[in-house]
């Protein structure tokens, strides 16, 4: 246990890496990883289906933010990410819990959370009734 600004606890000291080329950064051993701590890996892309090329070949899809003050390009850009949560100019740490919450790929497991979850845990069924029941 450490110390950090008075407070105990456990922490982690962020950490970024800059690849210098697409195909450096997808042999990273730890690349398709799902890691939940302070590491931010940043790829250079010069067009958009190399952005799509590079978040679709991790093998998970929890959330995903696009910056952009074009509304068409994050819809264009966005349809054809592989991500459960889509957010547009606010981080991916923004999650209120009415809202459905899961991942596509490794990160999903079919049954989001919030207001709609009843419909990814349950079985519907169409009940109808005549007349003398």
């Amino acid at each position: 246990m450490n110390q950090y600004e008075g407070l105990p606890g456990y922490y982690v000291t962020p950490s970024a890496r800059i690849w210098r080329t697409a195909e450096e950064g997808l042999r990273c051993p730890i690349i398709d990883k799902e890691i939940f701590a302070p590491l931010l890996d940043i790829f250079v892309a010069n067009t958009d289906e190399e952005i799509l090329k590079l978040h679709n070949a991790a093998p998970f899809g929890l959330a995903a933010s696009i910056y952009t003050s074009s509304r068409e390009r994050f819809e264009e850009i966005g349809a054809d990410l592989e991500v459960g949560n889509l957010y547009a100019n606010i981080p991916t740490i923004f999650s209120p819990s009415i809202l459905p919450f899961g991942g596509c790929g490794l990160s999903g497991n079919g049954k989001p959370a919030g207001r709609g979850f009843i419909r990814f845990t349950a079985d519907e069924q169409a009940v109808q009734f005549g007349k003398g029941i």
